[in-house]
């Protein structure tokens, strides 16, 4: 029996990536599964409601956990005292999975008490998968896995065949998906696209997010609700994508999954030199890097102006989305282990 346990459901990006879009394909490894998720999109910002639904989940996750051959956990900590009794008893694989920092979230306290339940994980996991390569230097074992996204790369290439042509004198679309808790990493860019409004046509549409807080003089500006189905049409029309972080530690170890999206729906992308995008586009040879806060402005105004440019690295970012981190791939990741005798 397979038991999977996802810290988020459908709406929460990494849940939805790297779990509940795999499920239907993993069928038939091992059978019957179970699958649930800690923390519903309903109950985000609800303490108490959560509170009641984990004290009424927590016997179910305990069966279940108890009768699989094997579990697969991503992002979630909840479940390190089964993980470290069964690293013991053995007979169980044990498969730990994080794009997110959940070693690095909070302070005093709660984070020494997310550390412990994390370093009790990765030491008691048969495989921990990992996003940024970080993790691999830092990580106590040397057997850890990497894997960027992974991507559904078939379904946004399909909507940017289905994409519309777009009249030459069209303005240049500035994209960015995510969500109204990380607007505030690509807000410090809203006074530098302005500006660039004021030199170029270009016009901005933000995924994710039903308003923006900037009083834009010069940048045409839309906010489109997130919906899967819109986010699979509407990114591969961005003409280059923003990635950008803040200068926290906790960035340095944050995933990309914006910048795989923005991949492998063919969308050239500029992002910050902290973290995790330095890595991608040294490795996949597309996107444009931002060495300092300070040169943004010029590095978006070179990509926006060289067409040549954004034509190649769209075609290195399909080509790297496609060999390395395809559903296929990652599938495929999942299968050998969970099988591996």
């Amino acid at each position: 029996m397979l038991f999977v346990l996802a810290i988020g459901d459908r709406r929460r990006a990494s849940s939805r990536l790297r779990v509940w879009d795999h499920l239907e394909a993993l069928e038939g490894i091992i059978t019957p599964g179970r699958s649930d998720c800690v923390v519903p999109t309903a109950l985000v910002g609800r303490p108490a409601a959560l509170a009641l639904r984990l004290l009424c989940r927590a016997p179910l996750w305990l069966w279940w956990f108890a009768r699989a051959r094997v579990v697969y956990i991503q992002e979630t900590l909840i479940l390190w005292p089964l993980v470290s009794i069964a690293a013991r008893l053995g007979g169980k694989r044990v498969i730990f999975d994080f794009s997110d920092p959940v070693d690095s979230i909070g302070h005093g306290l709660k984070r020494a008490l997310r550390r412990f339940a994390f370093d009790r994980m990765v030491h008691g996991a048969d495989h921990v998968i990992v996003e940024n390569r970080c993790y691999q230097r830092d990580l106590p074992r040397n057997d850890v896995i990497q894997f960027y996204g992974p991507v559904n790369v078939t379904r946004y290439q399909a909507g940017r065949a289905a994409a519309p042509q777009r009249r030459l004198d069209a303005p240049l679309r500035v994209g960015w998906t995510g969500s109204p808790g990380t607007l505030h990493f690509i807000a410090p860019l809203f006074p530098h696209l302005d500006a660039l409004a004021g030199e170029m046509k270009i016009e901005l549409t933000l995924i994710g997010v039903t308003q923006v807080d900037y009083p834009f003089r010069h940048l045409p500006t839309t906010c489109l609700p997130w919906n899967e189905e819109l986010e699979f049409a509407e990114v591969p029309k961005f003409d280059i994508g923003l990635h950008r972080l803040d200068q926290s530690s906790l960035s340095l170890k944050r995933g990309a999954g914006k910048i795989f999206i923005y991949m492998a729906a063919g969308v050239p992308f500029v992002t910050d030199a902290r973290g995790i995008g330095a890595n991608v586009v040294a490795e996949s040879g597309a996107g444009t890097i931002v060495a300092k806060d300070a040169d943004w402005p010029d590095r978006l105004r070179d990509i926006l102006t060289d067409q040549p440019a954004r034509r190649e690295h769209a075609e290195r970012g399909m080509d790297f989305a496609t060999t390395e981190m395809s559903y296929d791939v990652f599938r495929g990741l999942l299968k050998h282990l969970m099988c591996e005798s």
